[in-house]
């Protein structure tokens, strides 16, 4: 984003740590790291995924499951036998060649499509030669995008309970988990129907869960791990490190959780640090009735309470380019920005809180959604520090 030359250095700082975070998320979703050793084998961080590798297929799937497969085919070239793409129904798909097959999803809840999904995928894995192998490339939102339900549950059933869920503010691992009794996809239940040796390289957007709870593990299994491309926490240090070349005494805070106003409202303000970073996901408990986001009321929760640093700057968005239904991935404050309570609480009580930052255009801008790993959030304050007295840069 291009700021005014007036804006506040510790605004532009702050935005150049978050675009230093998405820049770091994206070059580990372009799969650098997955090689080929002569003669035919594959490695991912100098771990071996297979040996003897002699037919390839791919499967992609979730919110970043685009970027994946594009990335695949680049770092996979004439290796890759073929592959089967489940995205969301907006994302840009053309760009990739015939190899792979397209099955649309939704997102948040499952509709015809995830039906539709759900039993495409098992119709293609069942096609799979044995002696060919099968790379699972796995990121959040599969768990709604792919679905066949569990005996006695119908989509209607399925998307009701799963809207109910989110609403009752249940931790994405929590609602992932709930889903999976109620599929027979989930929990390592598609894992079962792979005829030929199987890997998986994983987007890990439920905080500090195993790997296996992204998507609710149709592979893994809720609590399986295999091989990570990253988590939360790679985001947060990305930022982190960029805050430190420029001077900051930077600091990690707790991973966020918890209902996102009061995380906000509960935002540390002392301590021997300038710049404060922190990732993972809170949560707003419904019903919904407006446009806004989980980083948007968390940034609401700040800017409420009674306390502040003299001056500050704060940015909270979600990596994946998507705040709730807000249209935009977060938002951003600053100490010299004038905060309206009476609006805002209104606001934040609907749950209609994007409108009242349009206004005062402080929506985060949209950006590419080359991975997903979570929200993060970064807090830079300039003043003295009550434990040392030493000034912030700036």
């Amino acid at each position: 984003m291009n700021l005014a030359a007036t804006d506040p250095v510790l605004l532009r700082d702050g935005f150049a740590a978050w675009q230093a975070s998405l820049a770091e998320l994206g070059r580990r979703s372009s799969l650098a790291s997955l090689n080929w050793h002569p003669p035919n084998q594959l490695n991912y961080e100098g771990a071996v995924v297979f040996s003897g590798c002699d037919q390839l297929h791919v499967l992609a799937v979730g919110k970043a499951a685009c970027q994946l497969a594009r990335a695949a085919s680049a770092r996979l070239g004439d290796r890759l036998a073929g592959g089967l793409i489940v995205h969301l129904a907006t994302d840009p798909i053309s760009d990739l060649d015939t190899r792979w097959q397209r099955l649309p999803g939704a997102h948040p809840a499952p509709d015809d499509t995830s039906l539709a999904a759900g039993e495409g995928v098992m119709r293609w894995l069942a096609q799979l030669n044995p002696n060919a192998h099968l790379l699972v490339l796995m990121s959040g939102g599969g768990s709604a995008m792919m679905e066949v339900p569990a005996s006695g549950w119908d989509l209607a059933g399925l998307a009701q309970q799963r809207l109910s869920d989110l609403s009752r503010g249940y931790t994405i691992e929590a609602i992932n988990q709930r889903a999976s009794a109620r599929s027979a996809l989930k929990d390592g239940r598609l894992a079962r129907l792979v005829p030929c040796p199987w890997r998986q390289l994983t987007l890990n957007d439920v905080s500090d869960a195993p790997d296996g709870c992204v998507s609710s593990g149709p592979f893994l299994g809720l609590n399986g791990s295999d091989l990570q491309i990253a988590n939360h926490l790679t985001a947060r240090q990305a930022a982190m490190h960029a805050l430190a070349e420029r001077g900051y005494r930077v600091a990690s805070g707790d991973t966020l959780k918890g209902e996102a106003q009061r995380a906000g409202a509960s935002l540390p303000d002392a301590g021997a640090w300038d710049a404060l970073v922190l990732s993972g996901e809170t949560v707003v408990t419904g019903p919904y009735s407006g446009r806004g986001g989980r980083n948007l009321e968390l940034i609401g929760g700040w800017l409420l309470r009674q306390n502040h640093p003299a001056q500050w700057a704060l940015i909270a968005g979600s990596t994946d380019g998507a705040d709730g239904s807000s249209g935009a991935p977060g938002a951003f404050f600053h100490s010299r920005d004038a905060i309206d309570r009476a609006s805002l609480e209104r606001a934040l009580a609907r749950h209609d809180t994007a409108p009242w930052f349009a206004q005062r255009g402080r929506l985060l801008p949209a950006h590419h959604a080359a991975s997903h790993t979570g929200d993060l959030v970064i807090l830079i304050r300039r003043g003295r520090s009550p434990e040392t007295g030493v000034s912030s840069p700036g």
